[in-house]
């Protein structure tokens, strides 16, 4: 039931869910002054959500800081978050479509190919409410055994369907590996970092963290970021707007 909930609530939390649910009240209302105020409110939200510099200053805030690979001392394990590949696309299905999270994949192979780490652990179920699709956890596995990393080195956990749920899993896996979580790095976007991690320290799996994935850009005053709306914003808030939701529902769940 959670699983099902929290899927619905990362739609109603969408910047253009809510402003055009505003925007139409204001039209369906015809008593002033509600229609007036369900209008500015929504012509108001519409202007901040699209601001490119408020949602990049919001976002680098909100994001946790990495470290260069040289500060990174060596780990017996990484545990690597899921939520980067598309569930099904309209392409051939003989290989793995991702999305901007890419660079969790791709930092965690350059972690264990320049020797910090010495296994990797891939977390992470279907996450849809499509149950036919193949576990991420595998299809990841998948692509890192091409990019050159051994079979041996690789574990998964492929049942679990949120970010609690991946900390339950990774602390059985770790166990049955012998790995202290102390001596773990945990990888996943920069935004994600803050739930992932208080989730792992509820399971009583704490580790350090490094961060990737990053959606910030370097602050900038030009004209055009200051003032011309972007969609790249919205996009911005809307991740935003979903890991605050999932916040405030963990910790009324007991996850965090």
């Amino acid at each position: 039931m959670f699983f099902v909930l929290s899927k619905v609530l990362q739609y109603l939390v969408q910047p253009i869910v809510i402003v055009t649910l505003l925007l139409g009240l204001g039209l369906i209302i015809r008593k002033t002054p509600w229609n007036r105020f369900f209008l500015i409110a929504g012509f108001s939200l519409l202007l901040i959500f699209s601001n490119q510099f408020l949602a990049n200053e919001v976002m680098t805030w909100w994001e946790l800081p990495s470290k260069p690979y040289s500060a990174i001392r060596n780990y017996d394990a990484a545990v690597m978050l899921t939520g980067i590949a598309v569930a099904k696309s309209n392409g051939p299905d003989d290989r793995v479509y991702l999305y901007l999270g890419a660079d969790r994949l791709n930092h965690t192979v350059e972690l264990y190919k320049l020797g910090k780490v010495k296994k990797i652990i891939v977390s992470g179920g279907i996450g849809y409410l499509d149950r036919e699709v193949v576990p991420e956890a595998i299809r990841l596995k998948r692509l890192m055994t091409l990019m050159g990393v051994p079979d041996s080195v690789v574990f998964v956990d492929h049942s679990s369907d949120n970010t609690y749920e991946n900390a339950l899993e990774s602390k059985r896996l770790l166990d049955s590996l012998q790995i202290i979580p102390g001596n773990c790095l945990l990888v996943t976007s920069a935004f994600h970092m803050r739930r992932a991690t208080a989730c792992f320290q509820k399971a009583n799996a704490n580790m350090d963290y490094f961060t990737c994935d990053f959606r910030s850009q370097p602050r900038t005053f030009e004209w055009h970021v200051l003032l011309v709306p972007k969609l790249d914003a919205i996009l911005i808030w809307q991740k935003l707007l979903k890991e605050w939701v999932g916040m405030l529902a963990y910790k009324f769940a007991g996850y965090i």
